[in-house]
């Protein structure tokens, strides 16, 4: 018999794994937790009228790979180290951790998704290239100097997720988009819920804008570094704007 992505991904997760797809919450531990990205792609595929059979639903949360959180902790085999730094930001420190393939990881100090750092080899003395590039454009993103950044990134998600992360770039520096917009932008109109959910798991904050995305009455939602972050960096880039625009007049 044929039933609903979402009745059975959740039926499945919620026997199994303990883990609630609508409201956001996680319950169980680690092996909810690690299913629960996979319950907001099941999502889209109800809202878009999608629907499989229970047995191949059951294979893709199965097959689904080890998370925290939704992030992916796979450790790509031509990888023999990763690297970190940090940079003082007004609001607070900001960690960069990458490898040769790009960067992995642009954290908050005290952030709400914490990334699965724990499951690889990091080296605080030995720092790739690509690491010392994002910190040398962090700092000139924090005084104002650089509005785009250009580093090779090492995105690790489910196609939905890497796809909403990409499209956070096409957002310009200083303006602002909804949930429903960029869902749209990704050919995934339905999908909002989902997008926020991909939002909150941005691994690359700052690189990849997420702090421009906003409720569709302008409101100031959920960030992985705080609302008061997020406020200080759209008000950052809003001043930059301002004073480059006079400079100009």
């Amino acid at each position: 018999p044929c039933v609903c992505l979402r009745t059975a991904a959740t039926d499945f997760a919620n026997n199994f794994w303990k883990c609630s797809a609508d409201d956001g919450s996680v319950e169980g531990g680690e092996e909810g937790r690690r299913h629960h990205c996979c319950i907001d792609e099941f999502d889209i595929a109800l809202r878009e009228g999608k629907c499989l059979c229970f047995d191949s639903c059951i294979l893709q949360l199965v097959s689904f790979p080890r998370t925290n959180r939704g992030y992916s902790s796979e450790v790509p085999s031509d990888v023999s180290f990763f690297s970190r730094r940090t940079c003082e930001a007004p609001f607070g420190v900001v960690t960069v951790v990458g490898s040769d393939l790009g960067i992995r990881f642009v954290m908050f100090a005290n952030d709400a998704h914490p990334k699965p750092v724990e499951n690889l080899l990091i080296s605080d003395s030995e720092i790739h290239d690509s690491v010392n590039d994002a910190i040398t454009q962090l700092e000139e993103y924090f005084n104002g100097s650089r509005q785009e950044f250009d580093l090779p990134l090492d995105l690790r998600g489910t196609e939905f997720q890497v796809a909403a992360w990409r499209a956070l770039a096409d957002i310009p520096y200083g303006h602002t988009a909804s949930y429903g917009q960029q869902a749209a932008s990704i050919g995934r109109p339905k999908a909002v819920r989902a997008i926020g959910g991909a939002n909150g798991r941005n691994p690359v904050a700052i690189v990849l804008p997420c702090h421009r995305i906003v409720g569709a009455d302008g409101s100031l939602t959920g960030f992985g570094g705080g609302i008061a972050v997020k406020k200080w960096l759209l008000d950052h880039e809003q001043a930059v704007l301002h004073n480059t625009t006079s400079n100009r007049a």
